[in-house]
């Protein structure tokens, strides 16, 4: 069984590899935006945080990175989706994989490649914006994990749903701007609206964002990240469980484009 699943991985990932466009996009585009919104960011934290060397980067990183997390997902809908155009997915099932160990692969290789590039983002952060170093690594690292984790949920559950690529796209798009808006991407979240403070929670970006408040604002240790970790974690098991749910392996789906 995990054989068949590794064969169907590393597969999955030769295919990322061959075409990059998108990821890069999605890593690049990031580290864009993080230098605009720095110098807001900064000012910020420099007068309502009391933090007098505040770079910005302690909220923008955690919050660009997992907005852009969530778009990348329009790069696992793609390959999932021309799979069953072109039929790959029918004779892939007529192989000895199950559909659970076909899908295993591709969501483990999506996984292994969402998180390549949240490492990316926060390790060029340091360097780049000015992102504190912290001894806590470990927190760091099931922060990134956690996280990563939840949006491959997020797209399974979406491709779970959806029969047309471009329903499924424009969702992650779309989705991903106002799941970012509510968890602080763009803006400190004390600065939204008050309407907003109720749907909050419900962005998995708020939740990141709070794991990297309280490690690079607050320099507070490692347990701090313990709970929106165990948020993240629970988005993941509920999207996780309805797309398991709702997902048929013989239902037809459409590539649009």
């Amino acid at each position: 069984m995990w054989r068949r699943i590794g064969h169907i991985a590393a597969c999955e990932l030769r295919l990322m590899a061959r075409e990059p466009a998108w990821p890069i996009a999605f890593t690049l585009m990031p580290l864009g935006l993080i230098t605009v919104l720095n110098g807001a960011f900064s000012k910020w934290l420099r007068v309502r945080g009391s933090l007098p060397e505040a770079t910005g980067a302690e909220l923008s990183v955690g919050g660009q990175s997992a907005l852009f997390s969530i778009m990348l997902l329009s790069n696992f809908g793609l390959f999932l989706y021309r799979d069953y155009s072109t039929g790959v997915w029918d004779r892939t099932r007529a192989s000895l994989a199950s559909p659970a160990e076909i899908l295993t692969g591709k969501l483990g290789a999506t996984w292994g490649a969402h998180l390549v590039q949240y490492c990316v983002l926060v390790l060029v952060a340091q360097p780049a914006f000015g992102l504190p170093v912290t001894d806590e690594l470990f927190a760091v690292a099931a922060l990134v994990v956690c996280t990563v984790t939840a949006t491959i949920a997020l797209g399974f559950a979406m491709f779970s749903f959806y029969s047309s690529s471009n329903a499924f796209e424009a969702t992650a798009m779309m989705g991903a701007m106002v799941l970012g808006a509510l968890g602080g991407a763009f803006a400190p979240r004390e600065t939204l609206p008050r309407w907003s403070e109720p749907l909050q929670p419900l962005s998995p970006v708020s939740w990141t964002v709070d794991g990297f408040r309280a490690l690079f604002v607050e320099g507070k240790g490692g347990a701090a990240v313990l709970r929106p970790c165990l948020a993240l974690v629970g988005f993941a098991v509920v999207l996780g469980v309805a797309g398991l749910v709702r997902f048929n392996p013989a239902e037809s789906k459409a590539k649009n484009r």
